[in-house]
C-alpha cells in the first residue's frame, strides 16, 4: 500500500477531521503505518483490506475504532504490528466463510468510544473489546469456527489447498497466537488439505517453533 492510498482511505472514514488529519501527521512524521518496515505495510494493509474483520461497509466503525485507538495507545500500535496483523488476516481469510461476529457500538458525540465483540467466554456470552478480541480472543473463536462447521471446514480446505499464499496467511496467524498446539489440531481438523498442503504446514511448524 502506498502513502497516498492510506491517506486516500484515512480520507473515506467516519472520523472526525482533526483524526484523520493526526492519524495522517503522524503517519508522515513517524511511519507509524506506512514506511519501510514490511509490518508497518501489512497493518495498514490488513485494516483496509477487503472482505476483512472490519467489513460490512469499507471503511467502516470497527475500522474507524481501531484506527483512534492505534494513534492514541503505542503499546497497542506495537501489538498489532508485532502479530496483530497475522491475526486480521486470519481472519479476513475465515470472514469469506463466515459474517463478522455480532458486536456492539457505543457513540459519544460522534466518535465511537466502545466496540465490543460478543463472544462466549466459560459458556457465557460476554463483551470483549475488539482491541482485546483480535490480540487474545481469537485463538478459541477460530477454534469455534473451524471445528463447529463442516461447511466452513470443508470451503476452507480446499481453498487453502489450492492456493499457498492463503495457506501461509492462515498457518501464520496461527503461529501468531503463539499457541503451536492449534496448529496442529486445527491442521488435522481440516482433513481435506492434500498431502503436499500438509507436509508443508508441518515444515513451516517446525521452522517458526
Amino acid at each position: 500500500m502506498k502513502t497516498e492510498i492510506f491517506e486516500r482511505l484515512i480520507g473515506q472514514t467516519k472520523l472526525r477531521s482533526n483524526s484523520k488529519a493526526e492519524i495522517i501527521q503522524l503517519n508522515r512524521s513517524e511511519k507509524a503505518f506506512i514506511d519501510e518496515d514490511k509490518k508497518s505495510i501489512e497493518l495498514a494493509e490488513a485494516i483496509f483490506a477487503e472482505n476483512n474483520m472490519f467489513h460490512f461497509r469499507k471503511p467502516g466503525s470497527a475500522t474507524d475504532y481501531i484506527l483512534h485507538k492505534l494513534i492514541n495507545d503505542r503499546k497497542l500500535l506495537e501489538e498489532m504490528k508485532d502479530r496483530g496483523t497475522s491475526i486480521i488476516r486470519l481472519f479476513s481469510l475465515l470472514s469469506m466463510y463466515r459474517g463478522l461476529p455480532k458486536c456492539y457500538v457505543v457513540r459519544k458525540e460522534g466518535c465511537i468510544t466502545e466496540f465490543g465483540i460478543l463472544t462466549y467466554i466459560d459458556e457465557c456470552l460476554e463483551s470483549v473489546p475488539l482491541e482485546d478480541f483480535i490480540l487474545i480472543e481469537s485463538s478459541s473463536y477460530l477454534e469455534y469456527i473451524l471445528f463447529d462447521n463442516d461447511n466452513i471446514r470443508n470451503r476452507l480446505a480446499e481453498d487453502l489447498t489450492e492456493d499457498k499464499t492463503k495457506l501461509d496467511i492462515f498457518v501464520n496467524g496461527i503461529l501468531a497466537m503463539k499457541n503451536s498446539d492449534l496448529v496442529l489440531s486445527c491442521i488435522n481438523k481440516i482433513q481435506g488439505l492434500n498431502e503436499e498442503a500438509r507436509n508443508y504446514v508441518s515444515r513451516l511448524q517446525k521452522k517458526t517453533c
